[in-house]
């Protein structure tokens, strides 16, 4: 189960990556050209700074926004499905094992007072649990 999490992490680790890496690259760069032309308060210098930013971000734009064939829509739900019937199944498994905590705490706690079961209780919840949120984290 933590291997699937893991692979859909990857997943948008990857994507992230892929839309926005060349993005945030491009702008650092085209930040320290706008700090150059700032320093020479030349009108032309801004117009040619004003084109190449326009191109550029005309041109990510058009990377992230490009409408894919239909080949690649088809392949693009086929992922899409992949990974949404991996988190559903994380989530199910996940639903399963509150359940039988649950079932258990609300055992314990209908039964008679008893600080060692409620430790239990709580112990079993943190063995349950502490692995998933510090994985997600």
């Amino acid at each position: 189960m933590d291997r699937k999490l893991y692979g859909n992490i990857k997943d948008v680790e990857e994507s992230y990556i892929r839309l926005y890496k060349p993005w945030l690259e491009s702008t650092s760069v085209l930040f320290e050209k706008q700090l150059r032309h700032q320093a020479t308060n030349s009108p032309e210098k801004y117009r040619e700074f004003y084109n190449e930013w326009t191109k550029t971000f005309q041109g990510r734009l058009e990377r992230i926004s490009h409408v894919p064939n239909l080949e690649t829509n088809k392949k693009a739900l086929e992922k899409l499905l992949i990974n949404a019937e991996k988190s559903t199944d994380i989530c199910k498994s996940w639903a399963t094992e509150l359940e039988v905590n649950s079932k258990k705490t609300r055992e314990i706690l209908q039964g008679t007072p008893d600080p060692i079961k409620y430790k239990e209780a709580y112990d079993l919840w943190i063995k349950n649990h502490m692995p998933k949120y510090l994985t997600v984290c």
